[in-house]
């Protein structure tokens, strides 16, 4: 294949550290990317997830979340079923919650 565009999607996003309420600019980092739906489904390396419209124009975020603030989310995510499965491999900065494995109903109600 060859690279049709490259570019890396920022934003800033309202953080508390210490305690502290300031603004960070994030990134996707390195992802995973999903063909769903005639669209891209992609995860980013802290935790973020995205639904994107790619093109050879460029790129256009259609959703983003934040599920968690971990680093090195490396595994593929999952969607099966209208069910997302994700992997966060260490602890969150923010909630201290340690690695688990996620399920998220995307089929809404």
């Amino acid at each position: 294949g060859k690279i049709v565009w490259q570019e890396q999607p920022l934003w800033k996003e309202k953080v508390v550290r210490r305690g502290r309420e300031t603004f960070a600019t994030r990134g996707i980092l390195r992802g995973s990317l999903l063909h769903v739906d005639g669209n891209f489904f992609c995860q980013g390396e802290l935790g973020s997830i995205h639904w994107l419209d790619l093109s050879p124009q460029g790129f256009k975020e259609l959703a983003r979340a934040s599920l968690f603030d971990a680093p090195q989310t490396w595994s593929p995510p999952v969607i099966s079923q209208g069910l997302l499965y994700v992997c966060q491999n260490y602890k969150d900065f923010n909630s201290g919650k340690g690695p688990r494995l996620l399920c998220y109903d995307l089929r809404g109600e």
